[in-house]
């Protein structure tokens, strides 16, 4: 026997060897990463008709700054330190994630409206409301911060724009201990800020 097949033969007796004694491993690799959407336990909204009486809310796509655009959860550590949560992630696109809540949030406050989210055909919602998001995070002693200013503009009379502007702060448990916990908090500030939005949007309905 030569040396090149002695060690063909060697390297093949090592890999069988170790496959028999389970060095290979073959269990399937499991995913542990934990995705999030915002709750707060809302009711869904009544069935409405959207041709009926009902105003059309056109919500344009949800602005937010840089930073909160990684699917990862944002952990605000500092005044100028971020962390980001390898393992717990939203579950989608963060702005589409807040978009969602916002849409069926407001749709339960609103008295005559039904919420169509962007993009949506040439003429089909009566007004247009935009929001912007300065801050929409969790300190990492459980503060969840949640920052934002809006406009809402009527397509019938486009000089009647009502804007708005509001900082909700909400104490909860720390969010590299209990995660789910934290952001059931951030929920909870997101949904009080909705408040005040949907009364700028149902004014901005009643002065049209």
């Amino acid at each position: 026997m030569n040396m090149k097949t002695h060690t063909i033969l060697t390297g093949f007796c090592l890999l069988l060897a170790c496959g028999l004694s389970g060095c290979l491993n073959t269990d399937p690799v499991v995913d542990s990463r934990r995705h999030f959407v915002l709750n707060t336990g809302y009711t869904e909204p009544d069935e409405r008709d959207a041709e009926g009486a009902f105003h059309q809310v056109g919500l344009k796509r949800i602005v937010l700054p840089g930073y909160l655009h990684d699917n990862r959860l944002t952990v605000r550590k500092t005044s100028t330190e971020l962390i980001y949560l390898e393992q717990d992630r939203w579950a989608g696109r963060p702005d589409k994630v807040l978009a969602d809540f916002i849409a069926s949030q407001l749709e339960t406050k609103l008295e005559s409206a039904t919420v169509q989210q962007a993009p949506w055909a040439r003429g089909s919602v009566d007004y247009e409301l935009g929001i912007k998001f300065i801050n929409c995070e969790v300190t990492i002693d459980g503060l969840a911060v949640v920052r934002a200013e809006w406009q809402c503009t009527g397509r019938a009379k486009p000089e009647n724009t009502l804007t708005g502007t509001r900082t909700v702060k909400k104490q909860g448990p720390k969010p590299l201990e209990a995660t789910p916990e934290a952001i059931s908090t951030l929920s909870q500030a997101i949904a009080e800020l909705i408040e005040s939005i949907a009364k700028t949007v149902q004014t901005c309905i009643e002065e049209s």
